[in-house]
């Protein structure tokens, strides 16, 4: 009789934990239902003015008991502030609910900005631009929603790269990619030059310093909007340079090469090439003594 008492109370107590898990509302971070509706076009060659932007836009959704909840944004910068705009719903309508929505901004930018959001009702974060910030520069933005009890809930991140107004008096046309020996004696220093009338994203620049045998080269990048270097060793001594960055409109970038060798040909370089948007051009060998 014992035995079947304490069968009937565990049954009960485990019966009642697990109503009382299904009633509790669970949060899930909705990784598979984050869609991006509208990429970015260059930020070189796009322009804004007092009066239009260039959106980013998407929404994130998951579920929330039986119901749906969903955030959508736009990002965007104007000619002094970066926007955030979010609009909170949850579904069915007739739920109601709130959520707080925390905004975090690094890179060119910085900053963060926490709202309470009632379902259906859009709120606006803005952020000032810095003072001398560029077109192309990169501003990492997130955004994380807390719910009433703390738990993580929506979030999502991405990057924008700011546009900005039209050049005034830009002098230059088209793209063009040139190099030149700066210093042969007693180290050898070469220099190479982008420009650009209206800018270029996803440059690559790439070339090589034949038989060096000075150690690692140094690489300096100068004018470029956001940009990476790497150098990698071939063998003999030969070393590969390659940048990838953007430019501005009515940009000027330059990668300056310094190293040491004890090779006597004057021919101290290989081919080098910029590559962007399915075009390329190319630069000679460079010499010393031309």
């Amino acid at each position: 009789m014992r035995k079947r008492t304490t069968l009937f109370l565990f049954s009960l107590l485990f019966g009642t934990a697990i109503i009382f898990s299904c009633q509790k509302e669970q949060i899930q971070t909705p990784a598979a239902n984050d869609i991006s509706t509208k990429s970015l076009p260059a930020c070189g060659s796009t322009y804004i003015s007092a009066t239009n932007h260039i959106d980013q836009t998407g929404s994130v959704s998951g579920l929330i008991g039986h119901n749906t909840k969903q955030i959508s944004y736009t990002v965007y910068n104007t000619l002094e502030n970066f926007v955030v705009v979010l609009k909170y719903d949850r579904l069915p309508a007739k739920s109601g609910g709130s959520s707080t929505v925390k905004v975090t901004l690094s890179g060119a930018v910085s900053g963060e900005d926490t709202k309470t959001i009632n379902n259906g009702q859009t709120v606006t974060y803005i952020f000032p631009l810095p003072t001398g910030w560029n077109r192309c520069n990169e501003v990492n933005w997130n955004f994380v929603e807390t719910a009433l009890d703390g738990a993580l809930a929506l979030a999502k991140s991405d990057t924008y790269t700011l546009f900005g107004p039209i050049p005034a008096g830009c002098t230059l046309v088209g793209n063009n990619f040139s190099g030149e020996v700066i210093n042969c004696e007693p180290y050898r220093e070469v220099k190479y030059t982008f420009t650009s009338e209206n800018g270029v994203n996803n440059l690559k620049i790439q070339g090589g310093l034949t038989a060096q045998g000075g150690g690692v080269p140094v690489v300096i990048l100068e004018g470029f909007a956001s940009a990476t270097s790497t150098h990698r060793e071939t063998g003999n001594s030969n070393y590969v340079i390659t940048v990838n960055g953007n430019i501005g409109a009515c940009g000027t970038a330059t990668v300056t090469v310094r190293w040491t060798s004890t090779n006597e040909d004057p021919k101290i370089t290989g081919n080098w090439s910029a590559e962007f948007g399915g075009e390329k051009l190319e630069v000679a060998p460079l010499v010393c003594g031309e």
